[in-house]
């Protein structure tokens, strides 16, 4: 008898230790960066506090004077010899033509050659109806651009003229035929006459700015990269106290982490409680743009350090120096258009490689989002039951920007109100929700909305759906205030009562 019941015990012992080790081994991240990802992630000195996106915003802001200017380019004798050499192809030939024949055309004729040859007025480019060099208002030659898209036929016809108002006139004519002929919409021809008009008035009063060869092109080229936008006053700017910062730098590592599926870098902040003990396990806070969160990882700290929050360590994800993290469109590729790729890079990538050299307690650790990031949070809320990691066991849902026109273009944007199906793949829901938004941040985007729900009701559309499928482990919290002005406190809210 006593026998049997050692072997009862021994057998129950032996359950509970078994039962012990697959719960353990459930909260192990297994990390799946690859071997190219690892080589070229690396950890840099802190270097938040030297606003190293600086030279950036500086060279984005040349851009923006050059977008609000009214000038031309000058190209001088040696600047056409340098446009020829640059652009011979592998047969000798320039644009078709012997490169020996036309350098020995520029050789020939000097006072030609100088000449403007590239315009902008406010931001709009123009290749053709360059005024003469020195163009006093008097008479001159100058050529136009057609270029018939339905038959791919290209000319560039002369225009002579005997003063500025017949120019005015033949200008005026050209672009009438153009529109006649189907090569120019009438808005965009009336544009370009203004634009025109506004150049030879500043170059003849001598207030036009004149830019070195290949400003233009540089330009053109900037305006037409869907990815470069002009930037604001805010752009290429992190939103952060930087004596709040400077106090507890020396809790912080920067990461630059490459993910090969993105094909692109992220700047990670880890932060580290007050008297961290490397022994001990701690949950992390995950917030997605970091562009905006660094305040609040200033603010957790310290109320971690009076005691009115729990000790946690925080992560923050945001975007190189060089890219403006301010910009919506920049934001949503990741946040809303490659969603799934992005989450691949946290669940797999990501924490696994923080859970290496912290201990993380992924039982109590919660994912963060705001705006399009809270696109994103909703649907790794709804998309966690996809992976073997298991890193977060907590999501906050913050002013999710259903309505963004960044979102709606993408291929799934009708999911988000099915939950990804996540309730067709599963029967229960084993995670926590804090769905919030500010009570009267509907204004704030009105002009966006269109047909789809406001902010404030796609969060209640949310809530009905939840209810419907039975979840029960959700909070929705509205706080007083408009879009994001409740974030810092929601977040001090939260954590203080985990």
């Amino acid at each position: 008898m006593v026998k049997k019941i050692t072997s009862i015990i021994l057998a129950l012992a032996l359950i509970v230790s078994l039962t012990s080790c697959t719960e353990e081994e459930s909260k192990k991240l297994t990390n799946h960066m690859t071997e190219t990802e690892r080589a070229r992630t690396e950890e840099t000195a802190f270097q938040l506090l030297d606003k190293p996106w600086e030279e950036y915003k500086n060279s984005a802001l040349a851009d923006y004077v050059l977008a609000r200017s009214v000038g031309y380019e000058v190209w001088t004798y040696e600047d056409w010899i340098a446009e020829v050499n640059e652009n011979t192809d592998e047969n000798g030939l320039y644009y078709g033509t012997p490169k020996d024949e036309v350098i020995a055309q520029i050789e020939a004729d000097h006072e030609a050659y100088h000449s403007i040859q590239g315009l902008v007025v406010n931001g709009s480019v123009y290749f053709a109806y360059n005024p003469p060099f020195n163009y006093d208002g008097g008479a001159g030659t100058t050529y136009a651009i057609h270029f018939n898209p339905a038959t791919g036929e290209a000319s560039n016809p002369v225009i002579e003229f005997r003063n500025y108002d017949d120019f005015k006139t033949k200008l005026r004519a050209d672009l009438d035929e153009q529109v006649e002929g189907g090569m120019l919409d009438p808005e965009n021809a009336d544009n370009t006459y203004d634009d025109m008009v506004t150049l030879y008035d500043a170059v003849i009063d001598g207030t036009a700015v004149e830019f070195p060869r290949g400003t233009i092109d540089a330009y053109y080229d900037f305006i037409r990269n869907s990815e470069s936008k002009l930037p604001t006053e805010d752009s290429y700017t992190w939103d952060f106290d930087e004596e709040a910062v400077a106090a507890i730098k020396d809790q912080i590592k920067e990461f630059h982490i490459y993910d090969e599926e993105l094909d692109q870098y992220f700047v990670v902040h880890i932060v580290t409680p007050p008297d961290f003990d490397e022994n001990e396990s701690y949950p992390a806070l995950v917030m997605t743009d970091a562009v905006w969160r660094f305040s609040d990882c200033t603010r957790l700290v310290e109320s971690m350090k009076q005691g009115t929050t729990p000790k946690m360590i925080t992560v923050t994800i945001g975007f190189e120096y060089d890219l403006d993290s301010w910009d919506n469109e920049t934001r949503a590729v990741v946040l809303c258009d490659k969603k799934k790729e992005f989450l691949d890079f946290i669940t797999d990538n990501l924490m696994p490689f923080v859970n290496e050299m912290y201990k993380l307690d992924t039982s109590k650790s919660v994912l963060f989002g705001h705006s399009q990031g809270g696109v994103f949070s909703h649907y790794a809320a709804f998309n966690y039951d996809r992976y073997e990691n298991q890193p977060f066991a907590k999501y906050i849902i913050g002013s999710p920007a259903f309505w963004s026109p960044y979102f709606t273009c993408v291929d799934d944007y009708d999911d988000y109100m099915i939950e990804y199906g996540f309730f067709d793949r599963n029967d229960s829901y084993d995670k926590e929700l804090f769905i919030t938004g500010g009570d009267e941040e509907d204004v704030d985007y009105a002009d966006y909305y269109g047909d789809n729900y406001t902010t404030l009701e796609g969060i209640e559309q949310l809530r009905h759906r939840l209810e419907k499928y039975g979840v029960t482990s959700f909070e929705v919290k509205l706080y007083h205030s408009h879009h994001y002005q409740y974030v810092s406190d929601m977040i001090l809210e939260y954590v203080s009562r985990q």
